[in-house]
């Protein structure tokens, strides 16, 4: 950009009255629109992050501890079932699939987040308050996923830069007058500037008026005197061939990544460079290029193209260069969508780390907790576990829900996650496991180290979020 500059700043120096047209007089102007040409071609840096790639992975993690902490009344239902809900529940319909594949892997032990095999964990408050957690967690960053700034993909900033350099709706140089050049040479590089003309159609007409008109000598005022082509803009059907003659002609240049700033800064330099040779001359103040007469016709001269009619207005409405422009925006907005999606991504990292240091804190306290009751209860209970076990037992060979009903201590459950355990412990059951323990360890003294503590450990149960809390953070 220093070089384009240097070369502009030589060119006013240099400038000699506007009717001494001569060879070499345009090439600055040739190099500059030779590399809006290639920033426009190349679009360097531009590519698409995904959002879903972004977070998917930790999604899944925080989704599977929120199934291996579920409330059993969600954890037994069957997923493989899409109107188990219905249709109108997005939750669950968004979610069903991931649900039913994590199930059948937390069941056949074979679920693995972050390196840590998960497992069902056992119902508790610590349980709960890990779910309520988790869930929250799943909330925040689908919230945060939906609502990320909206861009057009990198395919679609590539297609408007397209139309910077071949017209509206172009991605290639078409030969139909109109649309990627002006219908006839005088419309094409606008002439006198009195009627409406196709000046500024596209980059692609503006170059070709510039340097390719009728003849070598327009290509001259941009190649200097040793330069020619072997294709001129004398219709629209030669007009693309001369256009790939010129570009093959361009200067190496380098594109810098930053693709918004190096737009804006060409095209600044662009507009700057309108009416540059016109000296004391008014009617070359919209001219682009020095030009041997006071019209831009796309003669065999040297070239110029006329934009009085497109600056009649406070803006400047040449169409290629608002097309650059409407690209530097979009291409601006998908920069601050990739920004969103990294800081995103880096929250979902976080949250499911800190979700799978929670899910381990929960085990470990669930683990202490069991301990401490073990350790702290009396003969009737572990006579009633005892008892509840056996009638578990029992309960769990039959495999027909009118034999398991028979009896009264047991209670059929068809969706129960284990098959083997459809018919299970019934809360008749238990009070009357809980009768019988009574009545066994009835009269019996009390041995050292039985004392009675449940308002100790109900204290340690209640606490028991409280301490998940403090190991989470």
């Amino acid at each position: 950009m220093h070089g384009f500059l240097l070369l502009a700043c030589l060119a006013l120096l240099q400038q000699r009255p506007t009717a001494d047209a001569a060879a070499g007089d345009n090439v600055a102007e040739f190099r500059l629109l030779c590399t809006i040409y290639k920033a426009c071609s190349e679009a360097t840096g531009l590519t698409d992050e995904s959002a879903d790639t972004a977070v998917d992975q930790h999604l899944r993690t925080l989704i599977a501890l929120n199934m291996t902490s579920a409330a059993d009344e969600f954890y037994d239902r069957d997923f493989s079932d899409e109107k188990t809900k219905s249709e109108t529940d997005s939750n669950y319909t968004a979610f069903r699939k991931q649900w039913e594949e994590i199930k059948k892997n937390i069941q056949a032990g074979k679920e693995v987040a972050m390196e840590v095999k998960l497992q069902r964990l056992p119902p508790s408050k610590l349980r709960d308050e890990l779910n309520s957690a988790i869930s929250g967690s799943i909330k925040a960053l689908t919230e945060t996923k939906e609502t990320l700034p909206q861009a057009k993909t990198a395919g679609q900033i590539k297609a408007t830069l397209k139309e910077v350099i071949y017209g509206t709706g172009q991605s290639t140089a078409s030969s139909t007058g109109g649309q990627t050049f002006g219908a006839s040479l005088n419309d094409a590089c606008g002439n006198d500037g009195s009627s409406a003309n196709a000046a500024g159609l596209s980059l692609a007409n503006d170059m070709v008026c510039l340097c390719a008109g009728s003849g070598s000598a327009a290509a001259a005022g941009c190649l200097s005197t040793t330069g020619s082509l072997t294709s001129y803009f004398s219709t629209t059907s030669n007009a693309g061939s001369a256009l790939e003659h010129l570009a093959a002609k361009c200067p190496a240049t380098a594109i810098s990544n930053d693709l918004p700033a190096v737009l804006t800064t060409l095209a600044t330099a662009f507009t700057n460079r309108i009416g540059q040779h016109a000296g004391t001359n008014q009617n070359r103040v919209t001219h682009y290029g020095k030009g041997a007469q006071d019209t831009c016709s796309g003669a065999n001269e040297e070239g110029c193209i006329n934009y009085k009619k497109q600056m009649e207005g406070k803006n400047i409405a040449i169409p290629w260069l608002s097309k650059l422009h409407q690209a530097v925006d979009e291409i601006k907005q998908q920069q601050k969508r990739s920004a969103a999606i990294e800081a995103l991504k880096k929250e979902a990292a976080a949250a499911a780390t800190q979700g799978i240091k929670a899910y381990k804190n929960t085990q470990v306290l669930e683990a202490l907790l069991k301990a401490a009751t073990n350790q702290n209860q009396g003969p009737e209970a572990v006579a009633g576990k005892a008892q509840q076990e056996k009638i578990e037992e029992e309960c769990n060979k039959q495999d027909k829900d009118t034999d398991c009903t028979a009896n009264p201590k047991c209670a059929w459950n068809e969706k129960a996650a284990d098959p083997k355990k459809k018919c299970t412990l019934s809360e008749e059951g238990k009070q009357k496991a809980a009768e019988k323990a009574n009545q066994e360890t009835e009269g019996k003294d009390e041995k050292p180290g039985t004392t009675n503590t449940t308002a100790s450990n109900s204290f340690v149960i209640n606490k028991a979020p409280l301490l998940l809390a403090f190991l989470l953070f």
